[in-house]
């Protein structure tokens, strides 16, 4: 449980870490990622030799995506469109797109391997409600009211399945039966 509970604990953050390559496109910031992930996957791949089973995975899906990713890329530096300048800090900070988009992959994949599904369904809420929080206390988005009342539905459903799992699990009888 721990690795899922890691894996949506690092998603949740991804605002604060994305807000730090505002200068580049998305589709950019994509393409990198995809990218350094590939190259992250390989250098994995080459020092643990498969002592992680969702490595090998992760890097054919790479590797499918690389081709446009790194078309993508040379087309901005064509046009001289491009944001990033690998020898730079920036540079640096962009290429760990591939340990941050990969990890937390590795993390789920574990989990899902070790936890049951209900379990991991129960803990991808920790990502919404971390972003929910990021958007609204440190970059200040507004919050108006419909947006509360989604949250709050979404919550209190979780809490009826909860509840409602914690009884089965209990042998506990739900008032239908």
């Amino acid at each position: 449980m721990i690795f899922g509970f890691a894996a949506y604990l690092l998603w949740g953050a991804f605002p604060l870490y994305f807000r730090l390559m505002e200068r580049s496109g998305p589709i950019e910031v994509v393409a990198h990622r995809a990218l350094w992930s590939l190259v992250f996957c390989v250098l994995a791949l080459t020092v643990l030799r498969q002592s992680v089973p969702a490595l090998p995975g992760l890097a054919i899906e790479t590797l499918a995506i690389a081709p446009l990713a790194l078309g993508y890329i040379i087309w901005l530096e064509a046009a001289g469109a491009d944001s990033v300048e690998i020898a730079s800090p920036y540079g640096l900070l962009m290429a760990s797109t591939g340990i941050v988009t990969a990890v937390p992959l590795l993390l789920f994949a574990a989990a899902a391997a070790r936890v049951p599904l209900v379990t991991i369904g129960m803990l991808q809420y920790i990502t919404p409600t971390l972003q929910f929080a990021v958007g609204w206390l440190v970059f200040h988005e507004p919050m108006p009211p419909e947006r509360w009342a989604g949250f709050v539905l979404v919550w209190a459903a979780v809490v009826v399945f909860t509840v409602d799992g914690v009884r089965r699990h209990l042998g506990t009888p739900t008032p239908s039966g």
